[in-house]
């Protein structure tokens, strides 16, 4: 007797479900036995899975320290340990599928190297990582190292894989839905992933400032806040020239949280609003704020944004780049202003 198909979807994040629905309804998979894991502080349809198992936990990481960071990620494996028990029985199924986005994540990790020797992969985009060269050697490797040993001693097992951050490259993965897929890491393993047009008819006058918290931890505090003043000093330049009436900063969902006071000093002359981390910024984008201008560094949402909206009005966007940037190119596709640190 033949087995069904089961698709297993690991979302951790709210771009990761919203990407995975789309994959789901362009596959037309619809009927299959489609199983998501996640957290409940994420939305999801429930019309598109079988079974939904749900952490009571938020995914997102914005430890200060290195203690707050060992009880958030011990917190975090007990919470998707709880998630992998839901789903034991699909451990020996032959025809078993695992979408994620990337390895680096402990239960995305184990679900695509570890959880079933049998199942093909599937990585949806969430974010630039599948646009350059992402390993091992990118990331805190204390935090890395941290996440090994403490998910191998609470038995859910970690592997130290040396492919690009994304998964790409690992034998059981058969191809990646991206944005872009010729700008992508990997082209002949890319699919089109096909993104609804939206449309705005009118920009309000606003400014939005997006925060890269997370590279806080790779550049150091001094290198960050070097680059986020530069960014803050032109976005206030131009929101001045153009008389905007209300700027917006959107924090990362990773990294520790912009000092308060440094954002007040920066946005005195202006109203302004530091919005929900959690919250994708697109969604939010093109439902709410419709802003004139966005400012950012190599952001996904500076591709999402350009990508997602008609060719017939397109907001001003401004993006502060490395100099030897491997995103350069498709940024200046994308057509937005670039500015080199």
């Amino acid at each position: 007797m033949k087995e069904n198909k089961t698709n297993i979807f690991v979302g951790l994040s709210q771009n990761q479900i919203n990407n995975y629905e789309l994959v789901i309804k362009q596959l037309n998979i619809q009927e299959e036995n489609n199983i998501l894991l996640t957290s409940q502080t994420l939305s999801f349809d429930k019309s598109l899975y079988n079974q939904i198992y749900v952490s009571d936990i938020s995914f997102d990481n914005q430890s200060s320290s290195l203690i707050e960071n060992l009880k958030f990620i011990y917190k975090k494996i007990k919470n998707y340990k709880h998630l992998v028990k839901q789903i034991e029985h699909y451990k020996h199924h032959k025809n078993v599928w695992v979408y994620f986005s990337y390895i680096e994540d402990i239960l995305s990790n184990y679900m695509a190297l570890s959880f079933n020797k049998n199942a093909k992969g599937i990585v949806i985009e969430d974010g630039i990582l599948n646009y350059y060269q992402h390993n091992l050697n990118s990331l805190d490797m204390k935090k890395v190292l941290m996440k090994y040993f403490l998910s191998n001693i609470m038995g859910l097992r970690f592997r130290l894989y040396k492919g690009h951050s994304s998964g790409i490259d690992y034998e059981h993965v058969v191809k990646q839905y991206v944005r872009l897929p010729e700008f992508s890491i990997n082209p002949k393993k890319s699919e089109q992933l096909i993104i609804p047009k939206k449309s705005i008819e009118k920009f309000s006058n606003s400014l939005l400032i997006l925060g890269q918290e997370v590279s806080e931890i790779k550049l150091g505090n001094k290198e960050y806040y070097k680059r986020i003043t530069l960014l803050f000093d032109k976005a206030t330049e131009i929101a001045k020239k153009k008389r905007i009436k209300k700027i917006y900063y959107k924090p990362h969902r990773h990294g520790k949280r912009l000092d308060n006071q440094f954002i007040k000093n920066k946005l005195k002359d202006f109203s302004y609003e530091i919005l929900n981390a959690s919250e994708p910024i697109e969604n939010l984008y093109f439902n709410q704020l419709k802003s004139k201008y966005i400012f950012g560094f190599n952001s996904s949402v500076i591709i999402n944004i350009p990508v997602e909206i008609d060719n017939k009005n397109m907001p001003e966007i401004h993006v502060f780049l490395e100099k030897n940037d491997p995103l350069y190119n498709l940024f200046k596709y994308l057509k937005v202003n670039i500015y080199k640190f």
